[in-house]
């Protein structure tokens, strides 16, 4: 394990506490609820929900970054949102440009430097890690020589947090040919119990979503990597469950099964169906998401482009996209549609809440949190695009939030200038 000493002080500042939380996290009688959702079908080109509020819907624990040079662009919650994973910058280059984050480092609940897994410019430039999952014991993550999360390219490790020893659990299927793959319905390393998932497409298979298997290894690397299931993708973790679970899909012709593997201290389980998805000709599985009880998942259906007959077939207008999310809980179903041309992914449950991201056109988003019990619907105050973090942890959220008129004043977003929130979701009382 690297000492944090030297690194912790060049890091003072970064994180800025804001208080605990208030021990009593319910929705305050006060806080009038600006957009209930009371139909079970909720169109979101019609519904124009305000954002969340701090103090009537959440409260900030902790702000991450916010300076230059910071970057806090990848960053993971353990279950409880007691502690943090961030990715830590490398050093500024002589024209002041900052390069990849490569750094691991964990925080505790106060923001102090628990570990320095990893010290900023310690492995290539060319390598990029994608934070999987954070627990107690451990941090997963992947490094990949591309900056797309889909490739499949990437070495999967663990890092012991007491120890700070760092182990090679294994690494995706390469093409012989060197050519570059992705696979469709790509997810992070995931940890259930003491077990690291992650999704790969042996080689000579082309990356559809359809071929694409679940891999899992004992995060202390005891044991190879086996496959769990020979078709899955969108893997995630379900840490609700009386049993912690492992939920991905099975993708097929006319029909997609989502699918769950309880993991205890032996290891992964046998697989369960959870539910079967009629899809048309036109239509795929965006995500899914588990809570115990809760199962949400997203459909997109391609809608195809206009085209001339006297044109030789070439398209008149360009074809759309549109997702219908569902969601079932112990409140009923209810369903979200998104505006044409917009697809919802991202999604993500707890106990109380369901998350979900609307993408529009050039890669802009809409962050919205839906509380099923009292069917409050509400965005995410900020202003960046698709891909960037939106975690949910126990009851604590986690996003990016550009700095005060940055957005506006410019054409894109300066991550190295965001500020990571941290905060505690407030409970309905109903």
């Amino acid at each position: 394990m690297t000492s944090a000493r030297s690194t912790a002080a060049a890091l003072a500042g970064i994180l800025i506490m804001a208080g605990a939380a208030a021990c009593a996290n319910e929705v305050k009688p006060d806080c009038e609820l600006a957009v209930i959702a009371e139909a079970t079908l909720v169109d979101l080109a019609e519904v124009r929900p305000g954002p969340a509020r701090e103090g009537c819907d959440f409260t900030v624990d902790a702000r991450v970054g916010g300076e230059e040079g910071s970057l806090p662009a990848a960053l993971a919650l353990d279950s409880d949102g007691e502690t943090l994973a961030l990715l830590l910058p490398t050093e500024q280059d002589p024209l002041g440009e900052i390069q990849y984050a490569s750094g691991i480092a964990v925080f505790d609940a106060d923001g102090d430097v628990e570990t320095i897994l990893r010290e900023p410019g310690s492995v290539a430039p060319s390598v990029t890690p994608w934070l999987g999952a954070l627990t107690d014991d451990w941090v997963l993550w992947a490094d990949s020589t591309s900056s797309e999360l889909a490739a499949l390219d990437s070495v999967i490790y663990s890092a012991d947090r007491h120890t700070g020893e760092i182990r090679k659990l294994g690494e995706t299927s390469r093409d012989p040919e060197g050519r570059s793959r992705t696979v469709a319905g790509y997810s992070r390393p995931t940890i259930v119990g003491d077990w690291a998932f992650w999704v790969d497409v042996p080689v000579g298979k082309d990356g559809s979503a359809d071929r694409a298997q679940i891999v899992t290894a004992p995060l202390d690397g005891s044991s190879a990597p086996v496959v769990v299931a020979g078709r899955g993708f969108m893997a995630t973790a379900d840490d609700c469950s009386p049993v912690p679970a492992l939920v991905f899909a099975d993708p097929g012709v006319g029909e997609a099964r989502i699918l769950r593997v309880p993991v205890d201290a032996e290891g992964p389980g046998p697989v369960e169906v959870v539910a079967q998805i009629d899809l048309a000709a036109d239509e795929f599985l965006e995500d899914v998401a588990a809570c115990d009880q809760a199962l949400g998942w997203a459909v997109t259906r391609e809608e195809p482009a206009e085209t001339d007959a006297d044109d030789q077939g070439l398209a008149a207008s360009p074809g759309t996209m549109k997702t219908t999310l569902w969601l079932t809980t112990e409140y009923g179903t209810t369903q979200f549609t998104s505006v044409a041309g917009q697809t919802l992914a991202d999604v993500a449950l707890n106990e109380h809440y369901l998350a979900f991201t609307q993408v529009e056109p050039g890669n802009a988003a809409t962050h919205y949190l839906f509380r099923p019990a009292d069917r409050a619907l509400l965005t995410i105050p900020t202003e960046l695009g698709a891909g960037q973090v939106f975690r949910l942890a126990g009851d604590k959220a986690l996003w990016l939030q550009p700095q005060e008129g940055e957005a506006a004043e410019e054409a894109f977003v300066d991550l190295r200038r965001a500020e990571a929130i941290i905060a505690t979701l407030t409970t309905p009382t109903s």
